[in-house]
């Protein structure tokens, strides 16, 4: 069962800016909060900056990106679009710097 309610929230325009701009997103990379990973984005950046050490926010990056490679192969790639999206990879990889260069 999956719950896609987080997708109706209301996100002021400033967080998914601030997130850009912090983590350094290309500009093809979007983050407005419709899938669960711009969720996952927020999570780590407030990690970083709250002090979590680097290994364990990195760790919880590689967990979150085997799950969603599980995912992907477990059901058909319209529905892991829809939650997951196709730049999940990008975004991933960006984290996976950001927390590397703190």
């Amino acid at each position: 069962m999956f719950d896609t309610r987080f997708a109706t929230a209301g996100i002021r325009r400033q967080v998914p800016a601030l997130l850009v701009r912090e983590i350094g997103f290309p500009q093809s990379v979007r983050v407005e909060f419709d899938t669960i990973t711009d969720y996952f984005v927020v999570i780590v950046y407030l990690a970083g900056c709250i002090g979590f050490p680097k290994r364990e926010v990195h760790g919880v990056i590689k967990r979150y990106s085997a799950l969603t490679d599980e995912l992907r192969s477990r059901v058909p790639v319209r529905i892991f679009d829809m939650i997951v999206h196709t730049d999940n990879r990008a975004k991933i990889a960006q984290l996976e710097r950001w927390v590397r260069s703190r």
